[in-house]
Protein backbone atom coordinates (compact mmCIF):
# COMPACT_ATOMS: atom_id res chain seq x y z
CA UNK A 1 0.00 0.00 0.00
CA UNK A 2 2.55 2.08 0.77
CA UNK A 3 4.62 1.75 -2.41
CA UNK A 4 1.87 2.12 -3.69
CA UNK A 5 0.72 5.70 -2.44
CA UNK A 6 4.48 6.71 -2.79
CA UNK A 7 4.23 5.87 -6.73
CA UNK A 8 0.80 7.80 -6.91
CA UNK A 9 2.75 10.53 -5.05
CA UNK A 10 5.53 10.97 -7.40
CA UNK A 11 2.83 11.07 -10.79
CA UNK A 12 0.97 13.98 -8.87
CA UNK A 13 4.54 15.58 -8.32
CA UNK A 14 5.01 15.56 -12.22
CA UNK A 15 1.68 17.18 -13.00
CA UNK A 16 0.99 20.66 -14.06
CA UNK A 17 -2.18 22.50 -14.79
CA UNK A 18 -0.91 22.60 -17.84
CA UNK A 19 -1.60 19.06 -18.67
CA UNK A 20 -5.20 19.36 -17.62
CA UNK A 21 -6.15 22.87 -19.45
CA UNK A 22 -5.16 24.17 -22.50
CA UNK A 23 -2.52 27.34 -22.56
CA UNK A 24 -5.47 29.18 -23.06
CA UNK A 25 -7.72 28.48 -20.73
CA UNK A 26 -4.33 28.92 -17.89
CA UNK A 27 -3.74 31.81 -19.44
CA UNK A 28 -6.95 33.33 -19.31
CA UNK A 29 -7.41 32.29 -15.51
CA UNK A 30 -3.72 34.07 -14.65
CA UNK A 31 -3.97 37.32 -16.42
CA UNK A 32 -7.37 38.31 -14.79
CA UNK A 33 -6.34 37.68 -11.00
CA UNK A 34 -3.33 40.10 -9.01
CA UNK A 35 0.46 38.52 -9.70
CA UNK A 36 0.43 37.27 -5.75
CA UNK A 37 -3.03 35.47 -6.56
CA UNK A 38 -1.08 34.02 -9.58
CA UNK A 39 1.77 32.83 -7.52
CA UNK A 40 -0.75 31.83 -5.31
CA UNK A 41 -3.18 29.59 -7.01
CA UNK A 42 -0.34 27.97 -9.16
CA UNK A 43 1.25 26.99 -5.99
CA UNK A 44 -2.42 25.03 -5.12
CA UNK A 45 -2.83 23.74 -8.43
CA UNK A 46 0.15 21.73 -7.83
CA UNK A 47 -0.39 20.44 -4.73
CA UNK A 48 -4.10 20.64 -3.94
CA UNK A 49 -3.82 21.76 -0.45
CA UNK A 50 -5.50 24.97 1.01
CA UNK A 51 -2.03 26.21 3.65
CA UNK A 52 -0.56 29.26 4.37
CA UNK A 53 1.66 30.13 1.30
CA UNK A 54 5.17 29.74 3.84
CA UNK A 55 3.92 26.65 5.97
CA UNK A 56 6.90 24.21 6.35
CA UNK A 57 3.57 21.40 5.67
CA UNK A 58 5.68 19.15 7.98
CA UNK A 59 2.36 17.48 8.21
CA UNK A 60 1.42 17.25 5.05
CA UNK A 61 4.39 15.56 3.49
CA UNK A 62 2.75 15.01 -0.41
CA UNK A 63 0.01 16.22 -2.72
CA UNK A 64 -3.34 16.02 -1.82
CA UNK A 65 -3.96 12.68 -3.78
CA UNK A 66 -7.60 13.03 -4.03
CA UNK A 67 -7.39 15.88 -6.70
CA UNK A 68 -5.62 14.37 -9.36
CA UNK A 69 -6.33 11.74 -11.45
CA UNK A 70 -3.09 8.32 -11.34
CA UNK A 71 -3.97 6.94 -14.46
CA UNK A 72 -4.54 10.00 -16.38
CA UNK A 73 -1.60 12.41 -14.89
CA UNK A 74 -3.95 14.91 -14.70
CA UNK A 75 -5.49 17.24 -12.96
CA UNK A 76 -9.07 15.18 -11.49
CA UNK A 77 -11.67 17.96 -11.14
CA UNK A 78 -13.47 20.64 -13.59
CA UNK A 79 -10.77 22.47 -14.44
CA UNK A 80 -12.77 25.65 -13.11
CA UNK A 81 -12.83 24.37 -9.77
CA UNK A 82 -11.76 26.65 -6.67
CA UNK A 83 -11.54 26.54 -2.91
CA UNK A 84 -12.44 30.28 -3.29
CA UNK A 85 -15.30 30.00 -5.08
CA UNK A 86 -18.44 30.82 -2.95
CA UNK A 87 -17.32 32.29 -0.23
CA UNK A 88 -17.56 36.06 0.70
CA UNK A 89 -13.75 36.99 0.43
CA UNK A 90 -13.93 40.01 1.83
CA UNK A 91 -14.55 37.81 5.18
CA UNK A 92 -11.78 35.49 4.50
CA UNK A 93 -9.06 38.21 4.25
CA UNK A 94 -11.07 39.47 7.55
CA UNK A 95 -10.42 36.28 9.00
CA UNK A 96 -6.76 35.61 7.59
CA UNK A 97 -5.60 38.88 9.00
CA UNK A 98 -6.66 38.39 11.99
CA UNK A 99 -4.21 35.31 12.45
CA UNK A 100 -1.70 37.13 10.80
CA UNK A 101 -2.01 36.20 6.93
CA UNK A 102 -2.05 38.81 4.22
CA UNK A 103 -3.99 39.58 1.37
CA UNK A 104 -1.64 38.00 -1.23
CA UNK A 105 -1.73 34.72 0.52
CA UNK A 106 -5.09 34.24 -0.16
CA UNK A 107 -5.13 30.86 0.34
CA UNK A 108 -3.93 31.16 3.51
CA UNK A 109 -6.47 33.54 4.41
CA UNK A 110 -8.85 30.43 3.12
CA UNK A 111 -7.07 28.53 5.61
CA UNK A 112 -7.48 30.68 8.42
CA UNK A 113 -11.06 31.00 7.57
CA UNK A 114 -11.74 27.44 7.36
CA UNK A 115 -10.78 26.88 10.54
CA UNK A 116 -12.38 29.07 12.18
CA UNK A 117 -15.25 27.83 10.47
CA UNK A 118 -14.87 24.55 11.81
CA UNK A 119 -14.11 25.08 15.29
CA UNK A 120 -17.57 26.67 15.45
CA UNK A 121 -19.03 24.23 13.73
CA UNK A 122 -17.57 21.76 16.25
CA UNK A 123 -18.77 24.04 19.02
CA UNK A 124 -22.28 23.83 18.25
CA UNK A 125 -22.36 19.89 17.29
CA UNK A 126 -21.09 19.10 20.58
CA UNK A 127 -21.89 22.41 22.95
CA UNK A 128 -24.48 24.24 21.73
CA UNK A 129 -27.28 22.11 19.81
CA UNK A 130 -28.59 18.58 20.16
CA UNK A 131 -28.14 17.80 15.96
CA UNK A 132 -28.24 14.73 14.48
CA UNK A 133 -26.75 13.51 10.48
CA UNK A 134 -28.34 11.21 8.23
CA UNK A 135 -26.58 10.61 5.24
CA UNK A 136 -27.91 8.49 1.97
CA UNK A 137 -27.08 7.99 -1.14
CA UNK A 138 -30.68 8.11 -2.41
CA UNK A 139 -31.52 10.05 -5.05
CA UNK A 140 -34.27 12.81 -4.27
CA UNK A 141 -37.56 11.09 -5.76
CA UNK A 142 -36.94 8.08 -3.78
CA UNK A 143 -35.25 9.67 -0.62
CA UNK A 144 -38.62 11.46 -0.20
CA UNK A 145 -40.92 7.88 -0.99
CA UNK A 146 -38.72 6.24 1.84
CA UNK A 147 -39.29 9.06 3.94
CA UNK A 148 -43.21 8.14 3.76
CA UNK A 149 -42.66 4.39 4.12
CA UNK A 150 -40.21 4.27 7.13
CA UNK A 151 -40.37 7.67 8.92
CA UNK A 152 -44.50 9.03 7.68
CA UNK A 153 -44.26 11.40 10.56
CA UNK A 154 -41.17 13.62 9.68
CA UNK A 155 -40.91 16.65 8.85
CA UNK A 156 -38.44 19.77 8.50
CA UNK A 157 -38.32 23.23 8.92
CA UNK A 158 -35.99 23.64 5.26
CA UNK A 159 -35.66 21.37 2.64
CA UNK A 160 -32.79 22.65 0.12
CA UNK A 161 -33.68 20.81 -3.16
CA UNK A 162 -30.78 21.89 -4.71
CA UNK A 163 -30.54 21.53 -8.51
CA UNK A 164 -33.75 19.63 -8.68
CA UNK A 165 -35.73 21.92 -10.31
CA UNK A 166 -34.42 21.87 -13.51
CA UNK A 167 -36.64 20.22 -15.94
CA UNK A 168 -33.84 17.76 -17.15
CA UNK A 169 -33.62 16.37 -13.65
CA UNK A 170 -37.11 15.85 -11.39
CA UNK A 171 -38.65 19.26 -12.56
CA UNK A 172 -39.61 22.19 -10.77
CA UNK A 173 -43.53 21.15 -10.08
CA UNK A 174 -42.59 17.68 -9.20
CA UNK A 175 -40.16 18.81 -6.78
CA UNK A 176 -42.53 20.95 -4.98
CA UNK A 177 -45.37 19.26 -4.96
CA UNK A 178 -43.66 16.01 -3.69
CA UNK A 179 -41.65 17.94 -0.56
CA UNK A 180 -43.95 20.13 0.29
CA UNK A 181 -45.76 17.38 2.60
CA UNK A 182 -42.79 16.92 4.60
CA UNK A 183 -42.75 20.76 5.81
CA UNK A 184 -43.55 21.60 9.59
CA UNK A 185 -46.46 23.41 10.24
CA UNK A 186 -44.60 26.26 11.03
CA UNK A 187 -45.28 29.82 9.67
CA UNK A 188 -41.16 29.97 8.94
CA UNK A 189 -40.89 26.90 6.98
CA UNK A 190 -39.08 26.87 4.07
CA UNK A 191 -38.66 25.03 0.52
CA UNK A 192 -34.97 26.14 -1.16
CA UNK A 193 -33.42 25.88 -4.42
CA UNK A 194 -30.83 26.93 -6.51
CA UNK A 195 -31.67 27.77 -10.37
CA UNK A 196 -28.23 28.50 -12.78
CA UNK A 197 -29.09 26.68 -16.28
CA UNK A 198 -32.69 28.07 -16.42
CA UNK A 199 -31.40 30.54 -19.06
CA UNK A 200 -30.93 27.44 -21.50
CA UNK A 201 -34.33 26.88 -22.21
CA UNK A 202 -35.22 30.91 -21.42
CA UNK A 203 -33.82 32.98 -24.58
CA UNK A 204 -34.21 36.51 -22.44
CA UNK A 205 -32.78 35.04 -19.79
CA UNK A 206 -29.35 36.52 -21.03
CA UNK A 207 -28.56 40.12 -21.64
CA UNK A 208 -27.50 39.11 -25.23
CA UNK A 209 -31.13 37.02 -26.09
CA UNK A 210 -33.30 40.20 -24.83
CA UNK A 211 -31.72 42.46 -26.91
CA UNK A 212 -29.45 44.88 -28.14
CA UNK A 213 -30.61 47.65 -26.06
CA UNK A 214 -30.64 45.23 -23.00
CA UNK A 215 -27.33 44.21 -23.85
CA UNK A 216 -26.56 47.84 -23.99
CA UNK A 217 -27.78 48.68 -20.95
CA UNK A 218 -26.47 45.72 -19.04
CA UNK A 219 -22.48 46.50 -19.92
CA UNK A 220 -22.91 50.09 -18.81
CA UNK A 221 -23.95 48.83 -15.78
CA UNK A 222 -21.05 46.94 -15.43
CA UNK A 223 -19.23 49.42 -16.50
CA UNK A 224 -20.61 51.27 -13.45
CA UNK A 225 -20.42 48.80 -11.19
CA UNK A 226 -16.52 48.04 -11.70
CA UNK A 227 -15.16 51.54 -11.86
CA UNK A 228 -18.09 53.39 -10.10
CA UNK A 229 -15.13 56.36 -9.46
CA UNK A 230 -14.06 56.68 -12.94
CA UNK A 231 -15.83 58.39 -16.01
CA UNK A 232 -17.19 56.01 -18.14
CA UNK A 233 -15.27 57.00 -21.30
CA UNK A 234 -12.10 56.46 -19.20
CA UNK A 235 -13.57 53.10 -18.72
CA UNK A 236 -13.84 51.99 -21.92
CA UNK A 237 -10.49 53.64 -23.35
CA UNK A 238 -9.29 50.80 -20.97
CA UNK A 239 -11.08 48.63 -21.87
CA UNK A 240 -9.58 49.05 -25.70
CA UNK A 241 -6.25 48.67 -24.85
CA UNK A 242 -6.71 45.97 -21.88
CA UNK A 243 -8.11 42.59 -23.55
CA UNK A 244 -8.16 41.08 -19.76
CA UNK A 245 -10.56 43.81 -18.80
CA UNK A 246 -12.42 43.75 -21.74
CA UNK A 247 -13.34 40.03 -21.18
CA UNK A 248 -13.93 40.60 -17.79
CA UNK A 249 -16.83 43.21 -18.76
CA UNK A 250 -17.65 40.60 -20.96
CA UNK A 251 -17.92 37.25 -18.78
CA UNK A 252 -19.73 39.28 -16.55
CA UNK A 253 -22.12 41.10 -18.66
CA UNK A 254 -25.16 39.00 -16.60
CA UNK A 255 -24.35 41.13 -13.88
CA UNK A 256 -26.01 44.27 -15.16
CA UNK A 257 -28.78 42.50 -16.68
CA UNK A 258 -32.31 42.34 -14.59
CA UNK A 259 -33.57 39.07 -15.38
CA UNK A 260 -36.40 38.93 -13.02
CA UNK A 261 -39.24 39.33 -15.64
CA UNK A 262 -37.52 36.65 -17.66
CA UNK A 263 -37.36 34.27 -14.69
CA UNK A 264 -40.87 34.61 -13.97
CA UNK A 265 -42.25 33.41 -17.40
CA UNK A 266 -39.69 30.74 -16.97
CA UNK A 267 -41.06 29.77 -13.72
CA UNK A 268 -44.61 30.06 -15.17
CA UNK A 269 -43.80 27.86 -17.50
CA UNK A 270 -42.59 24.98 -15.57
CA UNK A 271 -46.04 25.08 -13.68
CA UNK A 272 -45.00 26.86 -10.37
CA UNK A 273 -48.83 28.32 -10.32
CA UNK A 274 -50.13 24.59 -10.52
CA UNK A 275 -47.44 23.79 -7.54
CA UNK A 276 -48.44 26.41 -5.68
CA UNK A 277 -51.82 26.18 -5.94
CA UNK A 278 -51.80 22.38 -5.02
CA UNK A 279 -49.52 22.90 -1.91
CA UNK A 280 -50.42 25.98 -0.80
CA UNK A 281 -47.32 27.51 -0.57
CA UNK A 282 -46.27 30.99 -1.76
CA UNK A 283 -43.27 32.50 -3.79
CA UNK A 284 -42.11 35.22 -1.08
CA UNK A 285 -41.35 38.25 -2.93
CA UNK A 286 -39.48 39.67 0.78
CA UNK A 287 -37.18 37.41 1.80
CA UNK A 288 -36.28 35.27 5.32
CA UNK A 289 -33.58 33.04 4.22
CA UNK A 290 -31.97 33.69 0.72
CA UNK A 291 -31.73 36.52 -1.88
CA UNK A 292 -32.83 36.42 -4.95
CA UNK A 293 -29.64 36.29 -6.80
CA UNK A 294 -25.92 36.32 -6.16
CA UNK A 295 -24.66 39.54 -5.16
CA UNK A 296 -27.73 41.00 -4.01
CA UNK A 297 -28.52 41.59 -0.02
CA UNK A 298 -31.35 39.48 1.80
CA UNK A 299 -33.46 42.58 1.65
CA UNK A 300 -33.01 43.41 -1.82
CA UNK A 301 -36.43 43.20 -4.53
CA UNK A 302 -36.45 40.63 -7.14
CA UNK A 303 -35.37 43.30 -9.71
CA UNK A 304 -32.10 44.11 -7.80
CA UNK A 305 -28.80 43.34 -9.74
CA UNK A 306 -25.53 42.76 -7.82
CA UNK A 307 -23.65 46.07 -6.98
CA UNK A 308 -20.05 45.87 -5.26
CA UNK A 309 -19.13 49.21 -2.93
CA UNK A 310 -15.23 49.30 -4.38
CA UNK A 311 -13.47 47.85 -7.07
CA UNK A 312 -11.46 45.29 -4.75
CA UNK A 313 -14.99 44.44 -4.10
CA UNK A 314 -15.77 43.74 -7.27
CA UNK A 315 -12.42 41.65 -8.45
CA UNK A 316 -13.21 39.42 -5.52
CA UNK A 317 -16.27 39.11 -7.00
CA UNK A 318 -15.83 37.94 -10.47
CA UNK A 319 -11.85 37.61 -11.12
CA UNK A 320 -11.90 35.38 -7.95
CA UNK A 321 -14.82 33.57 -8.05
CA UNK A 322 -16.96 31.69 -11.03
CA UNK A 323 -20.32 32.65 -11.48
CA UNK A 324 -22.05 33.45 -14.50
CA UNK A 325 -24.72 35.86 -12.82
CA UNK A 326 -27.48 34.64 -14.33
CA UNK A 327 -28.47 32.45 -11.10
CA UNK A 328 -31.11 32.78 -8.72
CA UNK A 329 -32.79 31.40 -5.74
CA UNK A 330 -36.14 30.26 -5.31
CA UNK A 331 -38.00 30.51 -1.34
CA UNK A 332 -41.13 29.11 -1.11
CA UNK A 333 -43.10 29.17 2.46
CA UNK A 334 -46.55 29.74 3.80
CA UNK A 335 -46.48 33.12 4.52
Amino acid sequence: MSDSLDGMSGIVRSVTIKEAMTVDDQDRVYAQVAPSHRVALKKYQETGTVLPFGSTQNRITGPNLYLFNPTASSWAPPREANPLHGWDLKEVIKNGATSGAQPEDIYGCLYFSLTDQLREFRRRIRDKFTISFHVTSLPAGKLSTAITHHRPSMRFDRIDVGRTLYHDKAGLKHTIQTWAPFLAPQKDVAITGYCKMWVDSQPDGKAKGAGDESFRDAMKKVIANMKSDKPEDEVLAKMADNESLFFSVCHNIEMGYDNSKAFTKYLASQGLDEALSHTGLKLRDSRRIVPHRLGVPLEASRSAIPHFENEEAWYHATMMNSFSWSERILELGRE
